[in-house]
């Protein structure tokens, strides 16, 4: 796999080692590869890399860290829209395929994810994942509410702005009423104290 083009993110780590990799057909210019890579101190990333029709020359796309623990575990959504990734904690993570955004964390069991599958769409636009522990078969519904990516809601950023405009105002207020210095100004005289005799 060829590295991707210089970005402003962080490089994968040298010392990754793969865990699982997943084939998607694409369109006729070729499909998609998936990947699970924990690093040495446990660090779990996933991406996802371009693979062209003839199958040399991938290029990796886009990687992203799901997790402080080691991916154990991947299964993507047969209409390729979803991409699921257990743990060795336990962890199930379901992420946009597309995006590799994490839409869900879930402690699903107790010890590590050895199988995962995502189910195809239901009638109600959800998925089910069916994950396989030690001794343990969970099946965990994912509704569609819940398969949304994380934005900014209008209720947090009118908080960021109302702290914004209160830290501009203490500013404002601290030295226009001579609470402090302005930057850029010279410290005021101060008299020396006078000589001993």
């Amino acid at each position: 796999v060829t590295p991707a083009p210089k970005r402003r993110e962080k490089p994968l780590p040298k010392t990754a080692a793969w865990r699982c990799v997943l084939m998607a057909e694409g369109s006729s210019s070729g499909a998609s590869l998936f990947g699970a890579l924990n690093h040495a101190a446990g660090v779990g990333h996933v991406l996802r890399a371009a693979v062209p029709r003839g199958g040399s020359g991938a290029r990796v796309e886009r990687w992203a860290k799901v997790t402080p623990n080691r991916l154990t575990a991947l299964a993507l959504s047969a209409d390729g829209a979803l991409l699921a990734a257990g743990t060795n904690e336990g962890e199930l993570h379901v992420l946009q395929a597309s995006s590799l955004a994490r839409l869900v964390r879930l402690q699903e069991h107790p010890m590590y994810v050895a199988v995962l599958v995502l189910t195809e769409r239901d009638a109600a636009g959800g998925y089910a994942a069916i994950s396989c522990s030690t001794n343990e078969v969970k099946v965990t519904r994912l509704p569609k509410e819940r398969l949304v990516p994380p934005t900014l809601s209008a209720d947090r950023l009118l908080l960021l702005l109302a702290l914004l405009a209160a830290l501009v105002a203490a500013a404002f207020a601290h030295f226009a009423g001579g609470g402090g210095e302005a930057p850029g100004e010279p410290p005021a005289a101060v008299e020396a104290p006078p000589a001993a005799p």
